[in-house]
């Protein structure tokens, strides 16, 4: 093939096919051999551990002593289900393992173009002060993935990649983890500071003043938007009012439900808060985020898995813009 089939459709993508012909898309074609290799050794491995488990749940079946029929049926289909999970565990290991060495080799690729100052695989994170902030649920572990950070629009913004779990007990002195939140946090810059200022669901009656009365312990008042707005999609609640009333007009807040929208959320699962200087997004996604897959793929399912990545890591860019301009016409 001479050509590449990545074909720029979006704003962000402004210049990336040359980029993606010139940088990436050689890493992909030298990295075919290996990929086959990789792919080739996975499928035999698979095989044997397959050949092995139904040689011993034929011989359990056949050959060992158990005392009625229930066991003998039982123990040769666990052993069978088992090494059907580990075959299966072992071609994703190897297929993971392989893309993380791509998306090393083209992730500075990506950075240059959307001219991203920091990058970070394994970023270290703490998300004490936004669970203060009420915006993450109680967690006792949590995990952050691919951090990055930079400017657009003079604007500064940090995104990472998160998981929250809780511990819970199961009784008898034992404990599970349970993830609490997946998801994406990101920190965008205000050009002024802002009081606290929370968005949460509107509730209508007894909920509506037990919300409000559970956030005035907070210091925290309902912003009175006066008649004549139509429905609102959020409450919005302030140290001061005052100002949030008029920093934050209805058309922000329909502003964020186009962002929840687009992120495929419900507005009233979507977190956000300004503090000082910062504007706080948790955005819960529990399909993989910038995820490369170059295994087994055609140079086109290739161009879409890139395409995916590059939005992903545009996201911040694209809620400055929004941010900036309003939602623009389809």
């Amino acid at each position: 093939m001479t050509g590449h089939p990545f074909e720029e459709r979006a704003p962000h993508e402004a210049g990336f096919s040359a980029r993606f012909r010139s940088e990436i898309l050689p890493i992909f074609r030298q990295s075919r051999e290996e990929a086959r290799r990789k792919a080739r050794n996975a499928r035999v491995a698979v095989r044997i551990m397959l050949v092995l488990g139904l040689g011993s749940a034929l011989w359990l079946f056949l050959f060992y002593p158990f005392t009625n029929i229930v066991p003998r049926i039982v123990a040769p289909a666990f052993v069978m289900i088992f090494t059907g999970v580990i075959a299966a565990l072992t071609f994703q290991w190897t297929r993971k393992a392989f893309n993380n060495r791509i998306k090393q080799a083209i992730t500075p690729s990506f950075l240059r173009h959307l001219e991203i100052d920091r990058y970070q695989s394994r970023p270290a994170q703490d998300f004490r002060h936004l669970r203060k902030l009420r915006l993450l649920p109680a967690y006792d572990h949590s995990r952050a993935e691919d951090g990055f950070s930079g400017h657009w629009r003079d604007v500064p913004y940090e995104l990472v990649e998160a998981e929250l779990d809780e511990r819970r007990s199961r009784g008898d002195d034992e404990n599970e983890y349970v993830t609490v939140f997946k998801g994406l946090v990101i920190r965008i810059g205000c050009p002024t500071p802002m009081p606290l200022t929370r968005f949460e669901p509107d509730e209508d009656g007894l909920l509506g003043r037990l919300q409000s009365g559970w956030l005035k312990t907070q210091g925290l008042r309902r912003v009175d938007y006066g008649p004549g707005q139509g429905a609102l999609p959020f409450a919005v609640f302030s140290t001061d009012p005052d100002e949030a009333r008029a920093q934050l007009p209805p058309p922000f807040l329909r502003m964020l439900e186009t962002l929840a929208q687009g992120e495929g959320l419900a507005p009233r699962r979507l977190e956000a808060a300004f503090e000082g200087r910062n504007f706080y997004l948790c955005l819960p996604r529990t399909e993989s985020f910038l995820e490369i897959d170059a295994f087994e793929l055609s140079e086109e399912d290739f161009a879409l898995s890139c395409r995916e990545a590059l939005a992903d890591m545009a996201l911040p860019r694209q809620i400055i813009d929004l941010l900036i301009d309003g939602p623009q016409p389809a």
